[in-house]
């Protein structure tokens, strides 16, 4: 994951904040610049979010939390509609550019 952007987020923080709509960002940013490879990686994290929350059958997908520790991958926030809807963005843009389906 990438760091946050300047602009977004607490100024000082004790760990290295990823936040969600960066990385959609990112994810956009990469296949407009045709490296299919960063966004790739991106989106498998948020693929194993997604295994993560829903790994017992009778668990629902309850979003993408709004950021991410950048080195661990630690969830520190909640989950939030605009960051889960950014990466579903991202992942059709994805889909659409590079015709691969692994995130439906």
């Amino acid at each position: 994951l990438i760091e946050k952007l300047d602009g977004y987020g607490p100024r000082y923080t004790s760990y290295p904040t990823a936040y969600t709509w960066d990385q959609a960002l990112v994810i956009n940013r990469a296949l407009l610049n045709g490296q299919t490879d960063v966004a790739r990686r991106t989106l498998d994290f948020y693929a194993q979010a997604y295994r993560a929350q829903t790994r017992n059958w009778r668990a629902s997908f309850g979003g993408f939390a709004r950021n991410y520790n950048a080195y661990t991958g630690e969830n520190i926030g909640e989950p939030h509609t605009a960051s889960t809807a950014a990466i579903g963005m991202a992942i059709m843009t994805y889909r659409a550019q590079t015709g691969d389906t692994r995130y439906d």
